[in-house]
Order: structure tokens, then sequence, then C-alpha cells
């Protein structure tokens, strides 16, 4: 799954933390680095980092104001 080609674009995620837990996110992704995504998350208003292997999917967000 390549990522790397969103960084500045806004993406709809489905992630699986590290406790097994599934959840939705929107995120702005703004930079990918040795297996990491560290993206603005609009739901928790701050910066996060996402491992991409718990990156189930994606889907870009259009018209969305990041």
């Amino acid at each position: 799954m390549s990522i790397d080609k969103y960084v500045g674009k806004s993406l709809d995620i489905i992630y699986v933390d590290n406790e097994g837990q599934f959840t939705q996110r929107r995120i702005t992704v703004h930079s990918v680095t040795n297996g990491s995504v560290r993206a603005f998350d609009h739901s928790k208003r701050e910066f996060r980092m996402f491992k991409l292997p718990n990156i189930l999917a994606q889907k870009p967000v259009s018209g969305y104001a990041s």
C-alpha cells in the first residue's frame, strides 16, 4: 500500500491498534518514514503516528478542507 503519495492530503483509514481495536479515522498525511505515518488525526485533533501494517484500508477524501 503506497501511502506516501498522499502526503499533504486527507484520507479516511481503517486502523487496528496494538490491542486489536478497529477504528475509522480521518487523517491528513504529513510524512511517511520507517514504516510509520505521521499524520494529523482530525477526530483527536492532534498529530499521531500510525504503523503502516496496521492501516487496513485507505480512501482519499475529496473536497475536504484539511
